[in-house]
């Protein structure tokens, strides 16, 4: 993974997971499935 995309991948997940703590619990298992369904169209998209 060169530093770039490394960089892209954090500005990404670290606002995510500051959106995981702040919600409520019913909502934590709701948001890492959006966040995997994000990466799964990103990778998609790639090919």
């Amino acid at each position: 993974m060169t530093p770039l995309t490394l960089i892209q991948f954090l500005s990404i997940f670290v606002p995510v997971m500051n959106l995981i703590k702040e919600v409520p619990t019913s909502g934590r298992r709701v948001a890492p499935n959006i966040f995997i369904f994000i990466l799964s169209k990103r990778s998609i998209s790639f090919e």
